[in-house]
């Protein structure tokens, strides 16, 4: 791939040193191993040489100076319901720009935002483990700065199958700059294990923004899992995901995308 450009390379430079002292123990060596990719490879606005973004013009976002981890003001939750598909009976788990604020519906076994559901004979993903920094300016670009990784692990135990999952990743807008946000999921699922995932971006702004998902799945022997994706996205956003999935005999992955809005 061709080494590409970050114009606005020292506001990335100061975000990254802001948020740094913040970044969870377990998540420092991806971080680093992340931002350093991004600066070796930057974002690839040439056409020549960038077989994945050739037919992309992604120069806009190379443009814009998108600001990371600036303070946010949390948005009505009864707001979120009408515009989200939420339901009672999911494990609801919901991050505003890029922090865990809660969730809602079925409780789950654990609070903690880094493993929602952690149950027995499911393998773990290690975030970064299947999306590799050095695949993707973007997949190097959120390793660096997502502050608040979501792991899901599940097995369903001898049930017939798994409470749905859905992680709603929400974006507000600023007046002053252009927000990044960086949402990231490692989902395993267990042997014979069926379950659904609802991946869910909303965007509550027209302002300029820039959203860079990523999303790693890991299916065990005869696992199952149906992967639905909801993009609401204002008309200047950016949103640039990537989801990478990991088969082992016998499983099967099911994927259905929706999207709105978006400049990208």
């Amino acid at each position: 791939m061709a080494m590409g450009e970050i114009k606005h390379l020292a506001a990335y430079q100061a975000d990254w040193e802001r948020c740094r002292p913040g970044i969870h123990a377990d998540r420092h060596e991806l971080a680093l191993e992340g931002w350093d990719a991004f600066k070796r490879q930057g974002f690839p606005t040439s056409r020549r040489g960038n077989e994945l973004w050739k037919y992309t013009d992604i120069r806009a976002i190379n443009e814009t100076e998108f600001r990371s981890r600036l303070p946010t003001d949390t948005p009505d939750f009864e707001e979120l319901r009408g515009l989200a598909p939420i339901f009672e009976s999911w494990n609801n788990i919901v991050y505003v720009d890029g922090d865990y604020i809660g969730n809602w519906g079925t409780e789950i076994k654990s609070r903690d935002p880094e493993s929602a559901d952690r149950r027995a004979h499911a393998t773990e993903t290690v975030h970064g483990e299947i999306a590799s920094v050095e695949s993707d300016p973007f997949v190097a670009l959120n390793a660096a700065f997502c502050a608040a990784p979501l792991k899901l692990l599940a097995s369903d135990d001898g049930d017939d199958s798994v409470v749905p999952f859905q992680a709603i990743w929400v974006s507000t807008g600023s007046e002053s700059y252009a927000r990044a946000n960086y949402p990231r999921c490692a989902l395993s699922l267990g042997p014979d294990t069926t379950a659904t995932f609802i991946e869910t971006h909303v965007s509550l702004t027209d302002e300029p923004l820039l959203e860079v998902p990523v999303v790693e799945i890991h299916l065990g022997a005869g696992a199952s899992l149906t992967h639905y994706r909801v993009q609401l996205s204002g008309s200047k956003t950016y949103h640039v995901a990537t989801t990478r999935v990991r088969q082992a005999a016998g499983s099967t992955y099911n994927s259905v995308s929706f999207a709105t809005g978006a400049a990208i």
